[in-house]
């Protein structure tokens, strides 16, 4: 895997096909969303810059 970096606005997201199981249950969405750590994200990736 490569990273490129550049300057400007950007958006990431991490989307969900929620017409598939088992995404569509909103229960499995909202424990995904309670799992995944952002403050690890924000430092690992983003260089602690939200």
């Amino acid at each position: 895997m490569d990273v490129y970096r550049s300057e400007g606005y950007g958006t990431e997201y991490l989307g969900f096909n929620v017409n598939n199981e088992p995404f569509n249950d909103v229960r499995v969405r909202k424990a995904i969303a309670h799992a995944i750590e952002m403050d690890s994200i924000i430092k690992g990736v983003f260089n602690n810059v939200e």
